[in-house]
């Protein structure tokens, strides 16, 4: 685990990158019944969002993963737009501060 003061700012928006692009492929997955994908990318975001500075997805990568083991696509759907719309809220305040 990284220690967080380690995180620069370049590191913390790479991040937000890879998630909203990860997201995109969310929906794919989610149309193609890809529950592998989607667990992956829940386990990921469990296992580095706080890393990064960015606890706030810990939650809902834990209720994607679930989710996706679950294979219960109401649920993912549901998680997918609320992931997505505190990753698009973040990367809105990161532009605003950088």
């Amino acid at each position: 685990m990284r220690n967080m003061q380690d995180v620069t700012q370049e590191m913390k928006f790479l991040y937000l990158k890879r998630r909203t692009a990860e997201l995109i492929e969310c929906q794919v997955a989610l149309k193609s019944k890809n529950f592998t994908y989607l667990e992956k990318v829940g386990h990921q975001v469990k296992g580095n969002a706080v890393s990064f500075g960015f606890g706030r997805f810990l939650p809902m990568a834990l209720a994607l993963e679930g989710a996706a083991q679950a294979k219960d696509t109401r649920r993912i759907e549901f998680i997918l737009k609320h992931l997505n719309a505190t990753v698009m809220d973040v990367v809105k305040r990161f532009e605003q501060l950088s």
